[in-house]
């Protein structure tokens, strides 16, 4: 959305002096004032890169990889250094917030440290973040993911990282047993509530408190999203049409299958 008079414009494609800009569509503007370039910043693990630890090679190298978060096991674990470092807020939504995915990161690495959960052999580990990467290339373009290199898909992520830790619920028996708190998990705002009804840390009772307060409905894009999922479900189910099957539905490593 556009307001006070600004001016939606394609990106710069040369300045002219004495303070012209030709953008890459021909258009010109004369007599700017300011250029805020907005470039964002780049990873940098400075303290690391500068260690004087016995495997020096190796947590140099650590460093430089870890700059490109999507490239790491489920942005967190390197392959050389297992759950002895784990990056922890490396991981932003295209829609949504940092913290909730950082939440369930910190979640993941406390049931590693505990060594309820384990690391899988290194081998997955590359297989699943190969598979990882082409997924959210193909969701959100590799110029998307290239530019901003921890972007990743909120639900399906969150989602992916709720299945290590067995935190995420069965909406198959929550369909049958508690319809109305399946339509508010689906069809309510993505949060992080429903993955506190079960698993390490569960507060079932304050989560479906919360969930429940949620209004689904607002207004007919809500009802029209329903009934897709409704009828995308049929599909799937009764055709075997896999490509119905919402992401979510199913483990990310199976994407490619």
């Amino acid at each position: 959305m556009v307001k006070y008079n600004c001016q939606r414009k394609p990106g710069i494609r040369e300045l002219k002096a004495p303070a012209t800009i030709v953008f890459v569509d021909g258009t010109e503007e004369e007599d700017i004032d300011e250029i805020v370039c907005c470039t964002g910043f780049a990873n940098q693990f400075s303290f690391l890169e500068t260690s004087d630890n016995d495997n020096d090679e190796i947590i140099k190298q650590v460093a430089k990889d870890a700059r490109i978060p999507h490239d790491l096991y489920k942005h967190c674990v390197h392959v050389l250094t297992g759950d002895q470092l784990f990056f922890i807020g490396f991981v932003r939504p295209c829609f949504g917030a940092i913290p909730p995915l950082a939440e369930m990161q910190a979640r993941w690495f406390a049931q590693l440290c505990s060594g309820n959960v384990k690391l899988p052999s290194r081998e997955i580990m590359i297989e699943h973040s190969k598979i990882y990467v082409q997924y959210i290339e193909n969701q959100l373009t590799p110029y998307r993911t290239n530019r901003i290199v921890s972007l990743t898909d909120h639900l399906v992520y969150s989602d992916d990282i709720a299945r290590l830790i067995s935190c995420r619920p069965n909406f198959v028996k929550m369909f049958f047993r508690e319809p109305k708190l399946w339509i508010k998990c689906q069809m309510g705002p993505i949060m992080m509530s429903h993955f506190r009804l079960c698993g390490p840390g569960a507060k079932p009772v304050e989560a479906r408190r919360i969930i429940h307060r949620i209004k689904w409905i607002h207004e007919l894009a809500d009802i029209l999203q329903f009934i897709m999922i409704f009828i995308h479900f049929l599909f799937y189910f009764f055709g075997g049409i896999k490509r119905c099957k919402p992401n979510s539905w199913y483990p990310l490593t199976e994407w490619l299958s």
